[in-house]
């Protein structure tokens, strides 16, 4: 099942914390009040509202074969806010899960990348951010580039019931955001090089995918 570009973000995120903390149970929904939390806990929440600036439409994937293709097309730039609440029952605990995100907030395309998009051997191996490639079964097409501010300690007010202490780290997400047409080759290419864009023959070889962030 397809879902938003920003919820794909959060997934991604949520999928590659899982593999980078140790012992941590890592979510994409705030805990429950009546449940009890886990001992070491990240939670990564939207933040408001997606921000969408316009872009001209460009292929970055061609898909099937024959006189009729599916074209994917890269239309908008986005960022979504994040939010991500790091709980410890212990403040030696929650700290050490903060050590923990400095490392893996921080990690280059050499760790983050699997996927061959990259050269992973001259691959940066720390980068101001990460940046993840979106799971296909996500319906998205590309990559999220994150970027952190440094954490805020807040103690829960019910630490006394839940045992709990907590800190925050603000972000956002960049990405890219793509629709899925089918089209004739030929109506395509005609369109394409009217505006002056990529020659007609539509292949994968001759169109990149653009990471997000990168011209």
């Amino acid at each position: 099942m397809a879902v938003t570009v920003q919820q794909a973000a959060v997934d991604a995120l949520v999928a590659y914390l899982t593999t980078q903390l140790d012992g941590v149970t890592v979510s994409g929904e705030w805990p429950a009040s009546e449940a009890e939390l886990p001992e070491l806990a990240v939670t990564v929440l939207m933040a408001g509202r997606r921000q969408d600036q316009h872009a001209d439409a460009t292929v970055v994937a061609v898909e099937g074969a024959g006189t009729t293709r599916v074209f994917v097309w890269r239309v908008k730039t986005a960022t979504q806010g994040l939010q991500l609440d790091v709980w410890g029952r212990y403040p030696a605990t929650r700290d050490d899960i903060l050590a923990q995100l400095d490392e893996a907030l921080n990690k280059g395309p050499l760790y983050t990348l699997t996927d061959g998009s990259f050269d992973l051997v001259a691959g940066e191996p720390t980068r101001d951010g990460v940046l993840l490639a979106l799971a296909p079964a996500s319906g998205h097409e590309g990559y999220v580039d994150f970027t952190f501010d440094g954490p805020t300690l807040g103690d829960s007010s019910e630490r006394s019931i839940r045992n709990d202490y907590r800190a925050t780290i603000t972000g956002e997400a960049a990405m890219v955001l793509a629709v899925r047409t089918s089209n004739p080759v030929l109506q395509i290419a005609g369109l394409r090089l009217r505006v002056g864009e990529v020659p007609a023959e539509m292949t994968t070889e001759n169109i990149d995918i653009v990471p997000s962030g990168e011209e």
